[in-house]
């Protein structure tokens, strides 16, 4: 396990349960998925020992603040004044030695009932089409709104290649794949 530090806030607020805030890179995120970064911090002693809710915080590539964790305790962080927060200690996160077996990836709902999501054409290479379609089914997000699935990613041809039925497939390349519009970013996990 590697462990790195990150500062950690406990915030107050009069209207609402305490919470912990808790600061990530975002090269945490690219490499593990909110999700997986999420639960890596809840799970860490440190954490764990205060018995509060958890709360990521990091800034996007555009050097936008963002949070992840209880969509109840976002709406109230999204009212923070960033420099104002006082970090109250550190913490140390271990993260995995193998690499990310958690990856994130954007997906779009379509209203012709069906959605799409990107991935990597590496991820194909190692566990083929249908794998990682069947990957792609089981996970959360996509169980949840119980809609078909294609999986999209680029090939080393430098075209886009589809994976799902083929009625989805011919409704998805009507739309030019950089004009898809991405509104969800998933967390995949991958068997280890």
């Amino acid at each position: 396990m590697t462990t790195s530090k990150h500062e950690v806030a406990i915030i107050e607020p009069e209207d609402a349960e305490p919470y912990l805030l808790v600061r990530v890179d975002l090269a945490d995120i690219e490499d593990y998925g909110e999700e997986a970064v999420w639960e890596f911090v809840a799970e860490s002693e440190c954490v764990t020992e205060q018995q509060m809710p958890v709360l990521l915080f990091y800034f996007d590539e555009e050097g936008q603040a963002r949070f992840y964790g209880d969509e109840d305790i976002v709406q109230h962080a999204l009212d923070l004044v960033q420099d104002q927060i006082q970090w109250n200690y550190q913490c140390s996160i271990e993260w995995p030695e193998e690499g990310p077996l958690h990856s994130a990836h954007d997906a779009a709902v379509f209203e012709e009932g069906f959605m799409v999501v990107a991935v990597d054409s590496e991820d194909v290479a190692e566990f083929g089409e249908e794998g990682v379609w069947d990957i792609v089914q089981h996970q959360a997000f996509v169980e949840d709104r119980n809609l078909p699935v294609v999986i999209a990613y680029l090939g080393d041809d430098d075209v886009v290649h589809y994976y799902g039925e083929d009625a989805h497939i011919d409704a998805l390349k009507r739309v030019a794949f950089e004009d898809i519009n991405w509104g969800h970013e998933i967390t995949i996990e991958w068997p280890g």
